[in-house]
Formats: C-alpha cells, structure tokens, sequence
C-alpha cells in the first residue's frame, strides 16, 4: 500500500520507516550535527539535526504544544555523537556542556528511535 501524506519529507520518511518495522522494532538514524560546519557547507544537508529534532517524532506529555498529531509514533532509545578528534576522551559533563554551547564538537548524531503501537 502506498501512503499518501500531506507531510513534509522528513515525516513522510520516519512514517514509512514506522509503517514497515515490526512491533517495538528500531532503526538507528545517522546525521550531520547541526552546530557542524559540515552540516551547512554541504549542499545535500537540508535540514539542521539536533537532539530536539527527534523529540517531534515522540509522545511527550512534557511538551504538548509541538505536537503535530502524527500517525504514528516512536520513542527515543538511545543518543550519541561522533566527536571531533579534540573532544575525544573528555568527560561527559564537559562535552555536553561544549555542545550546548559551541560549535564544531560533534560532527554526527546517532539516535536509536523504536517503533511505538498507536492507541
């Protein structure tokens, strides 16, 4: 079955990715860091990733105001970063303090998103 949506790409693709993995099934998704400088000078990166990015994809009674009333739905598993060569080796605190507050420290994040059933 093909789904038409009325989404914008980057729902369309996590709907379709839902729509095929079994129940409480996972895909690891892989993206340029937004604070990255290769993030921007790249011109296939068309959209900025952060951490915030994949909350859009979730339930969250915390934050109901972004809730775009999707069709499905998943949950964050897991969360990580390729750092840059100068990161490496520090301490956790220290590093996400870095990527809150300046830029070139990460230049991927990994988020591990599982399949959640829709009531």
């Amino acid at each position: 079955d093909m789904i038409i949506s009325p989404l914008d790409g980057f729902f369309r693709f996590f709907q379709e990715c839902w729509r095929i993995l079994k129940p409480s099934g996972t895909i690891r998704c892989i993206a340029p860091y937004w604070t990255w400088a290769g993030a921007v000078w790249d011109p296939t990166h068309t959209r900025s990733i952060c951490e915030a990015t994949f909350s859009y994809l979730c339930l969250s009674e915390d934050n109901p105001t972004f809730d775009y009333h999707l069709p499905f739905r998943f949950s964050i598993v897991e969360m990580s970063y390729s750092l840059l060569d100068e990161w490496q080796g520090r301490p956790e605190a220290e590093i996400r303090e870095a990527l809150r507050h300046n830029v070139n420290v990460a230049t991927e994040i990994t988020c591990v998103l599982r399949k959640e059933v829709m009531p």
